[in-house]
């Protein structure tokens, strides 16, 4: 078994790496790993708390196979964030919650119909 690095480093002989209960198994960290993959992240606001939950239900029910993240966040959480992070939202104003709701999987087309 062979694996290639981001930097082209190429680790050979994975196959006599051998398994033990004090780290990450590095084989299985390869495995699977090659192609590429789609990832889609979407920010919702809520008017209330009890919205999170039924919102990971609705999530959860539509997305199921390539939800990968779900992250209900208060306003004080949102307005840390976007304090100390480059990145900006296009939602308006201030919201008293907020969801994150990532998918992950190969096809960027199926799970962005999927997401919305």
């Amino acid at each position: 078994m062979e694996a290639v690095l981001p930097d082209g480093t190429i680790l050979n002989n994975l196959v006599h790496v051998r398994k033990d209960k004090t780290g990450l198994n590095i084989k299985q960290l390869f495995t699977g790993g090659e192609g590429s993959r789609s990832r889609n992240v979407a920010l919702l606001d809520l008017p209330c708390h009890e919205d999170g939950l039924k919102s990971y239900y609705i999530a959860k029910y539509h997305l199921s196979e390539i939800l990968s993240a779900f992250e209900l966040m208060d306003e004080t959480s949102q307005r840390f964030v976007d304090a100390h992070s480059s990145l900006s939202h296009s939602l308006k104003g201030e919201h008293p919650f907020y969801v994150l709701v990532e998918t992950q999987r190969s096809s960027k087309g199926h799970d962005f119909e999927k997401l919305k």
